[in-house]
């Protein structure tokens, strides 16, 4: 995926219509502000289909690189999907490719970001976590990833 067409159609036609402040990192990615504790954003990604996924990720522990323990593909299991499978090319291309984003990231990121975008919300998501991981283990083990993170926040 060309990066130059997705944050044109991220600035242009998805930042303006967003609540709150944001902006487009380098590798293209959406990141809300403030990030103190907490990196929400939408991130781009190529695989056999290309297309985004919102995260959170603790910022707490070190990382050279985003983490998608916390995460959610835009559009996943949705004829929606399929559509952003072609990034644009051209700045002409960039409306239509920016309200489908809109779209997506006001049905998807937006909530989780509500659900889980807090320290209290990212803590509560590892609550649940564990509560999962011990009741399929039936030891009560913990993933060394929400381990780390819970010691973290």
């Amino acid at each position: 995926m060309k990066i130059g067409p997705w944050r044109l159609a991220l600035e242009r036609f998805v930042i303006p219509e967003l609540p709150g402040r944001w902006w487009v990192g380098r590798s293209g990615a959406l990141v809300r502000e403030p990030a103190d504790w907490l990196l929400c954003a939408v991130a781009p990604w190529t695989g056999r289909t290309p297309g985004a996924n919102a995260l959170v990720q603790l910022l707490a522990a070190p990382f050279g690189h985003l983490n998608l323990n916390l995460s959610q593909r835009l559009g996943d299991r949705r004829p929606e999907l399929f559509e952003l499978a072609e990034a644009p090319r051209t700045a002409a291309e960039c409306e239509p490719y920016g309200a489908l984003l809109l779209r997506l990231i006001r049905e998807d990121a937006l909530p989780l970001f509500e659900r889980h975008g807090t320290l209290e919300g990212y803590l509560a998501y590892l609550e649940s976590r564990v509560g999962d991981l011990a009741d399929r283990t039936g030891q009560g083990w913990l993933d060394i990833n929400v381990d780390e993170a819970r010691c973290d926040s």
